[in-house]
């Protein structure tokens, strides 16, 4: 029987079972052991941006293990964090999945180079369009602007999960200048003799 655990790299989304808590939508951060049998991770959990670290027998790959452990319960307080996680996950897995390989067609490249967005070509051509009832002019334009539509969607996609995972990073950050605050102010505070 071969009870290989799955190789993980950073940035793969996973379920990660700490004791005490359900199995939970979180990401890999970092390779802290390798070398091990049993290798460790850091993880950075969606839902409040905590992060631990956890043996990879405690790892499920996300995609294979969302029917068992990412459904969504009841909407009340309890499992209010539980399911921001699984929609941030979500939200993350999909633009994982969006390609964003597009190259620049050639009237981009040149748009680019006068300093004229792809968007703004695109609503010049338009208005020179609405004064001709040429049907192919048309659709060759109806399929320019979905192309380009499409391309920035994919990248407002891509934007907004480097913000949330610049976001993530900076909560981080936030929680451990205020833990190192809080033992700097504590070391200060003069003992009291009774």
């Amino acid at each position: 029987m071969d009870n290989k655990q799955p190789a993980y790299a950073v940035g793969d989304l996973v379920f990660a079972k700490i004791k005490n808590f359900r199995h939970w939508p979180s990401t890999i951060t970092k390779i802290l052991n390798v070398e091990n049998k049993l290798p460790k991770f850091e993880l950075l959990f969606f839902g409040d941006n905590t992060t631990s670290k956890v043996n990879s027998s405690n790892l499920f790959p996300y995609l294979d293990n969302l029917p068992t452990f990412g459904q969504p319960l009841s909407d009340n307080f309890r499992n209010k964090l539980f399911n921001k996680a699984l929609l941030e996950a979500d939200t993350a897995h999909k633009a994982c999945q969006t390609p964003n390989t597009t190259l620049p067609s050639t009237e981009e490249k040149i748009a680019h180079q006068h300093g004229q967005h792809p968007m703004e070509d695109i609503f010049s051509k338009v208005k020179q369009l609405q004064n001709t009832d040429d049907l192919e002019s048309s659709l060759t334009l109806a399929a320019e602007v979905g192309q380009t539509l499409l391309a920035e969607n994919q990248k407002l996609r891509q934007d907004v999960l480097d913000l949330t995972f610049k976001n993530s990073q900076l909560a981080q950050l936030l929680g451990n200048l205020k833990q190192a605050e809080e033992i700097k102010f504590d070391t200060k505070k003069p003992y009291s003799t009774v």
